[in-house]
């Protein structure tokens, strides 16, 4: 399950980063809002959450391109789950930074949980061969 989570940590990512770069180049690009900033703080809220949107419609388009299933797998026979794959990509790849540190901070949680559990299991793996050979003995 770990490494199936893993994965799919892996390609959101992946997928962000590009969202993000095609967000940069559209800011670098083009000079009109919603890729200024705005002095006006309610301004700057709205060109925020535009940017926001924009971000989940590139994700969405990228995530229809590169067939990128989040639930299941990739049918083209059935548009209905892969348009649900395609909007989850696109919500999830524009999340932002503090998304991505808190599954980031998650991932290292189970994975220092899994090497608990692997040295408590052969910790009592050992203990048992050592009774057994004191038995035998």
């Amino acid at each position: 399950m770990l490494d199936q989570l893993t994965a799919l940590v892996s390609t959101l990512l992946a997928l962000s980063l590009a969202v993000e770069r095609v967000v940069e180049i559209l800011k670098g690009l083009i000079r009109v809002w919603p890729f200024t900033p705005q002095e006006d703080g309610d301004k700057e809220d709205r060109r925020s959450a535009a940017v926001h949107i924009l971000s989940a419609i590139i994700g969405s388009v990228i995530a229809a391109l590169g067939h990128i299933a989040i639930i299941g797998s990739w049918n083209a026979s059935s548009p209905l789950d892969n348009t649900t794959n395609v909007v989850l990509a696109g919500l999830l790849s524009c999340g932002g930074s503090a998304f991505w540190n808190h599954v980031l901070d998650i991932l290292k949680a189970m994975k220092v949980n899994r090497e608990a559990q692997a040295r408590l299991t052969l910790g009592a793996t050992r203990a048992i061969t050592a009774s057994q050979k004191l038995y035998i003995a």
